[in-house]
């Protein structure tokens, strides 16, 4: 099976040498599952990309542990990025609390602080309640 891209992502105006892209692929190989990331330096055409591949639990950990310090980093751009933290939630929530808590930093490092950004991460931090309710609902 071809491996199969989780993500992509390119932050916004990189320095020269500072990673340009970041992306991790599922790959699904007789050993088992892994994920490999590749990072590739910005603006160096002859630089080798960066590759690591962690089984599929470790590369889990590690997503949420990077995803958890863009959002402590982005925090005092917004006061609402507080609300989007998820290291005090069990595992199972973690991991569909913390693609809310991604969104909400890259929402904060790429749009100027504006009544619309508020508005979207409010917007943001509804969902991902509402999908907390869900994972927990007892029926």
């Amino acid at each position: 099976m071809e491996p199969r891209q989780l993500f992509g992502f390119t932050p916004p105006n990189p320095e020269i040498g500072q990673p340009g892209y970041l992306a991790a692929h599922l790959v699904e190989a007789p050993e088992g599952t892994h994920v490999r990331f590749t990072v590739r330096p910005h603006a160096q055409e002859n630089a080798a990309p960066v590759e690591l591949a962690l089984p599929w639990t470790e590369a889990a950990k590690l997503a949420l542990s990077i995803i958890d310090k863009a959002l402590k980093a982005a925090s005092g751009e917004d006061p609402l990025l507080q609300f989007f933290a998820f290291a005090h939630l069990p595992e199972h929530l973690q991991a569909i609390s913390a693609p809310f808590g991604a969104q909400a930093a890259r929402i904060v490092v790429t749009l100027p602080r504006n009544p619309e950004r508020t508005v979207a991460l409010r917007k943001l931090l509804e969902a991902k309640n509402y999908t907390i309710h869900a994972a927990i609902w007892k029926g």
